[in-house]
């Protein structure tokens, strides 16, 4: 029996379940104390510490390139402002692939 039939069958909450509550409640502003937490969801303890360890080296590997830049639209407009005849104004998107700006004419 895999660890998620004997989740299933025990009505423990899966391990997506309890990751999905824990940043579910990191976006509100008041995330979990993670030892509470810990204690909590002991059949995902071990998985659970690993989570916290590589989100923490994730955001301080990230903290660097968070950018002090004034922001527009919730994001960095960078330092070009001009695209040949064009004026960046301000950024309208961003996804995986850019970031795409509003001109002005």
């Amino acid at each position: 029996m895999t660890d998620e039939t004997r989740s299933l069958r025990s009505g423990d909450p899966s391990l997506d379940d309890v990751l999905a509550e824990f940043l579910a409640a990191e976006e509100t502003g008041a995330p979990p104390d993670r030892r509470e937490f810990l204690e909590r969801h002991p059949q995902h303890a071990d998985d659970l510490r690993e989570f916290f360890a590589n989100r923490d080296q994730m955001q301080r590997l990230a903290r660097p390139l968070q950018s002090p830049e004034p922001r527009t639209n919730g994001h960095a407009l960078g330092t070009v402002r001009y695209f040949g005849d064009y004026e960046l104004l301000e950024e309208i998107a961003a996804g995986g692939m850019g970031s795409f700006t509003r001109p002005a004419r």
